[in-house]
């Protein structure tokens, strides 16, 4: 199965489409990491835990780090051998994120092809 077939398409009221993983580990992600170990993770103060929100989805705050008043990122993600505090596993083999139910907006909308 491609792994645009496994996302979840969410459409905005503005007409943006926010792109979603399942939930479970049957997708891509679970087998993959590799975003989790290239990129910088940054996302708007307001999703941490504690800022605005005390949602059950909201990024715990101890695993991130201000970049400025108004975002975050999450924790080894800016530095310069990238790997995201919360992925567990090894690249390419079995692999996933352990606040997953609790990712940031910019994990949730990476778009995987």
């Amino acid at each position: 199965m491609k792994t645009q077939d496994q996302q979840i398409k969410i459409p905005q009221e503005d007409g943006r489409v926010f792109v979603d993983m399942p939930d479970d580990n049957t997708h891509v992600c679970a087998s993959c990491g590799a975003c989790c170990n290239h990129f910088r993770v940054s996302f708007y103060a307001g999703e941490v835990a504690g800022s605005f929100t005390d949602s059950a989805f909201a990024v715990p705050s101890d695993k991130i780090i201000m970049i400025s008043p108004v975002y975050a990122a999450m924790k080894g993600t800016n530095q310069q051998q990238v790997t995201c505090i919360s992925f567990k596993g090894e690249v390419g083999k079995s692999s996933h994120c352990n606040i997953y139910r609790q990712r940031s907006s910019t994990c949730r909308e990476f778009l995987c092809v």
